[in-house]
């Protein structure tokens, strides 16, 4: 289990956060108010047995107290360090609730140390301005909170998640807003401004590239106020360049030690050299590397979060997200049952892939699907029944042993007719034509992927786009990508 690796350098990671969250009690203060005070209504844990609960509340008096600074502390210091890489954080909650006694009371218990993790991570969202169609989920939230943190500090950050959790995004949100005095949020005019450095990997990655990174990010450092700057090195998709022969990932033993980087010349560090690091990965890397850094685990999210993103998504105007509200439970339903069953998918197995379909594709069908409501006038039927086929098969077509229509009709019993005789408007030429059309209504157009046997489908193509002038550029730099023309 890739979660369960400790090491002692998260002791004194966990001491420097706790630190600082006290440091800064008066900007979390502004951040969570005494929102932390209030028990979370929602939470089902609070409806345990109170046998369970038992070590965790000392009594009915103690409840009422508020929460102190130094606990506030402690509890998001953890919340940094090792909540955040657990996928099951119930049990862990529970077992370190129990160190709370009436030196240092936790009122509420687990419910409290839940909900003043969540608050605060929602409070760094709180003055971002963010896309249309984008939700505030709790992927979101805890991405950027615990890059906002890490970067603060310097400390070498992992994400890992599945595609669609909001990894990309999150690393977005904190270039853009992470820019001190000159920020639009409140919070982050109190944090250092700072300048993201990107390294692509893949396969073909080498250590004298990612060693030029970190040297480009510690030069942009020299000179400046470290107190009020920090340059940052993401290496995105970084388990691709697990694959390399290279070994690129070897050299982030010594780069990522405390985030500095040895000069070759003495052997010593500078301060200059210390700069902050985000691995954005879909997948965990060995211990080795991972616990030189702090690990955010982005787990499968439950029906209720991807319901809470699905209304997210649809929060643009109020009056169809509460019209569509019918709609999105059923399309999480459906999503859940497409995304078992593509296990079965004889494709797959033969491909040794564990999925096709993901986070991804979900929330371009709740946009297409809000796309296609909002050119509704009230009164008309909100999603016509080829509507709601072509947005599925847009997004979840690809597999041929697997029909989503049929998969979702489980859910909407009107689709049942067109398992056996698919829409014209939604057969394969058609759909690949429209995503591929500049005159979108419903959102949005995605990238199109068009898996083939041969190179005869790119002439099919040119054939369907001839009208509208084409330029198509073939191939890439890597090898064999050019055999075609060749």
């Amino acid at each position: 289990n890739e979660c369960s690796f400790v090491s002692l350098r998260d002791v004194e990671r966990a001491m420097k956060v706790i630190v600082w969250f006290y440091s800064n009690s008066a900007l979390i203060d502004q951040v969570i108010g005494d929102e932390y005070n209030v028990r979370d209504e929602d939470n089902e844990s609070s409806e345990e047995s109170s046998e369970e609960e038992s070590g965790e509340r000392d009594d009915e008096e103690q409840d009422e107290q508020p929460l102190s600074q130094i606990v506030r502390a402690v509890i998001l210091g953890i919340g940094v360090c090792y909540y955040a890489r657990l996928n099951e954080r119930e049990v862990y909650c529970k077992k370190v609730c129990r160190y709370f006694d009436h030196s240092c009371p936790l009122p509420g218990g687990v419910d409290t140390m839940k909900n003043v993790i969540r608050t605060c991570q929602r409070g760094f969202l709180k003055d971002i301005q963010l896309g249309q169609n984008i939700a505030r989920n709790t992927a979101l939230s805890e991405n950027v909170f615990m890059m906002a943190i890490c970067t603060e500090l310097r400390i070498p950050l992992f994400v890992v998640g599945k595609p669609g959790s909001s990894k990309s995004l999150a690393k977005d949100v904190i270039s853009t807003n992470m820019k001190a005095g000159n920020s639009q949020s409140e919070l982050f005019k109190n944090l250092k401004q700072i300048h993201m450095q990107s390294y692509q990997c893949s396969p073909l990655s080498t250590p004298e590239g990612i060693v030029s990174t970190f040297r480009q990010c510690a030069k942009l450092q020299k000179d400046k106020d470290l107190n009020k700057f920090v340059s940052v090195v993401v290496l995105d998709e970084i388990g691709l360049a697990e694959d390399s022969p290279l070994m690129p990932l070897k050299t982030l033993h010594p780069l990522l030690e405390d985030g500095t980087a040895t000069t070759e010349e003495s052997g010593t560090t500078s301060d200059h050299h210390r700069v902050g690091f985000i691995g954005l990965s879909n997948w965990a890397l060995d211990p080795a590397k991972m616990n030189r850094g702090i690990m955010l685990s982005r787990g499968v999210p439950s029906e209720d979060e991807l319901c809470d993103s699905a209304r997210g998504i649809c929060s643009s105007d109020k009056d169809i997200q509460n019209r569509l509200e019918g709609y999105i439970r059923r399309l999480c339903n459906g999503y859940f049952d497409l995304y078992e069953e593509q296990s079965d998918s004889e494709t797959l197995k033969n491909a040794q892939k564990d999925e096709f379909f993901g986070l991804r594709d979900f929330y371009s069908l709740v946009k297409m699907v809000y796309g296609f409501a909002v050119q509704k006038e009230l009164g008309e039927k909100l999603l016509s029944d080829v509507q709601l086929e072509q947005s599925i098969r847009r997004n979840f077509s690809g597999l041929d042993d697997l029909d989503p229509v049929k998969i979702f009709s489980g859910q909407f019993l009107r689709l049942e007719h067109y398992v056996m005789y698919p829409s014209p408007d939604c057969l394969p030429v058609k759909l690949i034509q429209e995503s591929l059309g500049r005159t979108e209504v419903e959102g949005e157009s995605r990238y199109l992927l068009v898996l083939t046997e041969n190179y005869a489908a790119l002439r099919l193509l040119q054939g369907q786009l001839h009208n509208h002038d084409p330029v198509i550029i073939f191939g890439s730099s890597f090898p064999k990508d050019q055999q075609y023309t060749q």
